[in-house]
């Protein structure tokens, strides 16, 4: 009988690795240009976008630093004042998705499904239609005030964002996200 060898964290390229030290170093505000973090790889960055992905996660995971990407000059390391506008636009992102994604179900033809793939699209659609209502502006809004009222303001967990949502859920499409 073979035995399973524990899993390990892959091997990081060692060009990923000198990128996520040069982005490590790097200051809030710095923009650090693609012409000098290739010639520190000695790589075209163009063809081995992966390299600059990678370092990313790196420097996000191992020294909280955000980079966005500027239209070809580089990356630029995010002051801490900018970081709300990440929770904005990936907030329009799931909620466009989410609404996307529940249209094109809403398109299932159920007559021809076998019952639990009808069963399967209705979930999906469920909690589809319930991440584009969660990741609405009046919810973030909600969430806010919440937070900001609390004797000592802090994250919410998911329940409490559910239960926020639950208690001032008014106005989204009649019928759209619940019974």
């Amino acid at each position: 009988m073979l035995t399973r060898l524990p899993k390990t964290q892959a091997n990081t390229s060692f060009e990923a690795r000198a990128l996520a030290d040069l982005l490590l170093q790097a200051r809030e505000g710095d923009l650090l240009l693609y012409t000098d973090l290739e010639a520190a790889v000695g790589r075209d960055l163009r063809k081995q976008r992966y390299l600059l992905a990678t370092a990313r996660r790196i420097a996000l995971r191992e020294g909280q630093c955000v980079f966005r990407a500027v239209t070809r000059q580089g990356l630029r390391r995010l002051c801490n004042h900018e970081l709300p506008a990440i929770g904005e636009a990936r907030r329009q992102h799931i909620r466009r998705t989410g609404s996307r994604a529940m249209a094109e179900l809403e398109c299932a033809r159920f007559g021809t499904l076998l019952p639990q793939e009808a069963t399967k699209v209705l979930a999906y659609i469920s909690v589809m239609g319930a991440i584009a209502a969660l990741s609405h502006a009046t919810t973030v809004s909600q969430v806010t005030r919440v937070i900001a009222n609390a004797e000592m303001p802090r994250r919410l967990d998911a329940t409490g964002v559910i239960d926020v949502f639950a208690t001032t859920c008014t106005g989204h499409r009649k019928g759209a996200y619940g019974a």
